[in-house]
């Protein structure tokens, strides 16, 4: 019996901003799958697409890089994988290089060192549809005839092209390109220009091998990972007397850049004039003043939507949870069971999953700021801030990550190149009030601000304040590490913009998806385990007869646990309820709404908001004085503003720092910054 086959593996490869996760995205659908390169953290999608003859496909999209001289850790992570594929130590069937069709020349730059792999690849035109907007025409027919390659065409956020990329999987792989296709276009046409060519400075020996082309096109230690024999393989390294032969990096840019100049005059004619609309909306959007009332704005109008628009869904939540409670108390008899489900389970994870409509409003306010372009103007407009902090401007995209989780942000600290840059923005980044707060700002933000007529807009002006607080200290810290522990200036930054586009609404809903996946399966795993758990240390052990719940809840595990604690979170203005739910957020921060709706849960109001806000509101100490003052809601929630209780963010640091070191002090300084606010804010104004 033969054995199947396997399915074909592509390398989704391009530069930044070419529309190529779009493509990924519409290729693969919703068979997706999120995971690490082996041993860094660096987010690795790959995704099955179905051929027309209904074959499965396996797609990995590599990050954005440039060229094969890797400048980040990244786009070092896309080359290795590239090298590897190539010399057949982790082979793959087939490049697919995606290039932006109207910026043709950073993207043959990039094609000019996979040619010289003979690898075979396949070259998509994405983004035709602005193509046709500026009046760019593409000879596709020439491009194939000079490289010896399939190009297409595709505009990948309307699906135009897609049919055509499915055709070209299924058909039978395509020869790996030809050498002359780099040797042809190396040189100027005519004997005049190449005799001029060879006698300037900075002149390439006319016969050269593509195997020491792309020896000196790599880095040392990608030059590594070139096999030393040819034995299966044709980009072995070349001999040491190759090797030795020194080629200026002029003398190779120079030969690169008039490969793709030619290559783009000989294809490319623009058929009009070039719209000037971009420049025309950058002016007002990267302007000094209106560039960030502008920013501001679109900030203030995120989280007056987190309020207003998000309530409406988080009723019906609401509504659908406190149905179930009274459905299973009517359904199972008294009990532990019906007490550990309407009790612990269901205000645990219910507790949570009503914040989801505002998780998703977040995420989406990020994707568009992402899809339209505006995210890399407001990159620019920061790094007149962040550069005199210590930061550079690379590093706005990775924080404004961290609002909706530190982990991905922190991964996005990659394409820094700089180590001490990278570093300070890691060790800042958990202060960028990621999505796992919201929760409780939300339900503390409901018990300091009062019910009335501006309580949505006065919520949203607190909700800012506590994201600007985070933001602002972040920074203040990133100048403090930058003169102490990391002494030097941040590095320059050089951003390219991509142009003003409509959001690929497709990606868009399956980012969403992706991440509500995650979200309501953190909820139907952390979550519902640490329900129980907490359930159980708030019930047992039951040893004293006729007591009033509160006596009980005192008595219990999870009540002497917090009476042990109590005595040093008590000058902060916390009790030992307080504290039990502090301690069991350190798994995830948004755990702490669901420890206080099983603590304070007496009936089958507490999985809705307004009932947990109700009964922390009635809470009292012993002598009669009501716990949730206003200065403690406040307290608290600067604790969760500075406080680093996340621990998948402490392990994501550790590995992306390859040391202890730096999330242990991350963790000390933080939580220790943290104690030390909330002390002084209450005793100074406390009672």
């Amino acid at each position: 019996m033969e054995p199947p086959a396997t399915a074909k593996r592509i390398l989704l490869v391009g530069v930044p901003n070419s529309g190529k996760t779009t493509l990924f995205n519409a290729l693969t659908g919703l068979r997706q799958k999120v995971a690490n390169y082996p041993g860094v953290t660096v987010e690795r999608k790959t995704g099955s697409c179905l051929t027309i003859h209904g074959d499965s496909i396996e797609i990995e999209d590599l990050p954005g890089l440039y060229s094969l001289h890797p400048q980040s850790p990244d786009e070092r992570i896309s080359v290795q994988t590239i090298i590897k594929a190539a010399s057949k130590e982790d082979p793959a069937d087939l490049l697919l290089v995606v290039a932006d069709a109207c910026n043709l020349e950073r993207s043959f730059s990039l094609l000019y060192g996979l040619l010289l792999l003979e690898i075979p690849l396949i070259l998509i035109l994405n983004m035709m549809d602005e193509a046709d907007h500026q009046n760019l025409h593409l000879d596709l027919e020439k491009l194939r005839h000079r490289l010896g390659i399939p190009v297409l065409s595709a505009a990948a956020s309307t699906g135009r092209g897609i049919r055509e990329i499915r055709i070209a999987l299924s058909s039978r792989l395509p020869s790996p390109p030809r050498w002359d296709a780099v040797s042809k276009l190396s040189l100027p046409q005519g004997e005049e220009n190449e005799q001029r060519h060879c006698e300037s400075d900075h002149c390439l020996p006319p016969l050269l091998s593509p195997r020491l082309l792309l020896w000196h096109h790599l880095s040392p230690s990608e030059r590594s990972l070139l096999p030393s024999s040819p034995t299966n393989t044709t980009i072995a390294a070349p001999s040491l007397e190759a090797q030795q032969l020194q080629l200026s990096p002029e003398s190779l840019a120079l030969t690169r850049f008039r490969w793709v100049q030619a290559l783009i005059q000989e294809s490319s004619k623009r058929r009009g004039p070039l719209s000037l609309t971009t420049e025309k909306i950058d002016h007002w959007v990267t302007h000094p003043v209106w560039g960030w009332v502008l920013f501001f704005g679109l900030m203030m109008g995120m989280f007056y939507s987190l309020f207003s628009l998000a309530s409406y869904p988080m009723d019906l939540i609401k509504i659908g949870f406190a149905t179930l409670s009274n459905g299973v108390e009517s359904i199972l008899p008294e009990g532990n069971l019906q007490n550990l489900i309407t009790h612990g389970i269901i205000p645990g994870v219910g507790g949570i999953l009503v914040f989801l409509p505002q998780i998703l409003i977040l995420f989406l306010f990020i994707c568009l700021l992402e899809g339209t372009g505006y995210l890399a103007r407001a990159a620019i407009l920061m790094d007149r801030i962040l550069h005199r902090f210590g930061l550079p401007g690379k590093a706005f995209i990775p924080l404004l990550s961290s609002y909706a989780c530190a982990i991905p942000g922190i991964m996005a600290t990659r394409t820094i190149e700089d180590p001490k840059d990278r570093l300070n923005t890691i060790l800042v980044a958990p202060w960028m009030s990621c999505s796992a707060r919201l929760p409780v700002y939300t339900l503390l933000v409901a018990l300091l601000v009062p019910e009335g007529p501006w309580s949505s807009l006065i919520q949203a002006g607190t909700m800012i304040f506590l994201y600007a607080l985070g933001t602002g200290m972040a920074i203040l810290f990133a100048a403090l590490f930058r003169k102490t522990i990391l002494k030097g200036k941040s590095s320059s930054f050089i951003m390219e913009l991509p142009p003003y586009r409509m959001p690929a609404w497709r990606s868009v809903l399956q980012e969403i998806f992706h991440r509500a996946k995650l979200f309501v399966t953190n909820a139907g795993t952390v979550i519902l385990a640490l329900s129980i758990v907490i359930w159980f240390l708030t019930s047992y052990p039951k040893n004293i007869p006729d007591a009033t719940p509160t006596e009980q809840l005192k008595n219990s595990y999870a009540g002497q646990l917090g009476s042990w604690i109590e005595p040093s979170i008590k000058p902060l203005g916390y009790d030992w309820k307080i504290g039990v739910s502090l301690l069991s957020s350190f798994a995830a921060r948004e755990v702490f709404v669901s420890t206080m709706a099983i603590i304070y849960g007496v009936d089958e109001e507490s999985e809705n908001i307004d009932g947990i806000r109700q009964a922390l509101l009635e809470d009292k100490w012993d002598n009669g004085a009501l716990i949730f003052t206003p200065l403690v809601c406040l307290s608290l929630m600067i604790f969760y503003v500075f406080a680093l209780q996340c621990m998948s963010t402490i392990a994501v640091v550790k590995r992306e720092t390859n040391s202890w070191r730096w999330p242990l002090f991350q963790l000390f300084y933080m939580t220790a910054f943290a104690y030390l606010l909330c002390l002084i804010i209450y005793q100074i104004w406390g009672p």
